[in-house]
């Protein structure tokens, strides 16, 4: 497979651009519609702690906790709140950070009412956790 960055270069740490790589393992998921994946992800921002503020799409404002993720540099998940919704790779060094926050939040997902954020949030902490030693989440 062939790796290259998108939109999000500094995801791409700890690979090169137009490498081949293999890979030893794998594992995919549906991450969900486009609407239902960013369903997840603000509940994944609101989960982390993120203070809801508006956010105006389609002419129509709403309260996201994931837009206030989008405009800071850092902060749980950060890198993958703040990241496409339908192309991109996360390298290694970002996937160590992310998988670390999987673990932290883990109890309090375990909490969460709603089964899909759970079974989600189950696929994506397996992905970071597979990906934090010199892999890399490619999505597509």
């Amino acid at each position: 497979m062939i790796l290259s960055p998108v939109n999000f270069p500094e995801r791409f740490d700890d690979l090169q651009s137009g490498t081949v790589y293999a890979f030893k393992s794998s594992f995919e998921f549906r991450a969900g519609s486009y609407s239902g994946y960013n369903a997840w992800r603000n509940e994944l921002a609101k989960l982390a702690g993120y203070k809801a503020s508006p956010y105006e799409f389609l002419g129509k404002t709403e309260l996201r906790y994931d837009a206030t993720a989008w405009r800071l540099q850092q902060g749980p998940f950060w890198e993958l709140i703040n990241f496409s919704d339908a192309e991109g790779v996360i390298g290694p060094i970002a996937c160590k950070k992310v998988y670390q926050d999987f673990i932290q939040y883990s109890e309090a997902a375990e909490k969460h009412p709603d089964p899909y954020f759970k079974e989600s949030y189950a696929d994506w902490k397996k992905a970071f956790e597979m990906c934090a030693d010199n892999g890399a989440i490619v999505f597509h």
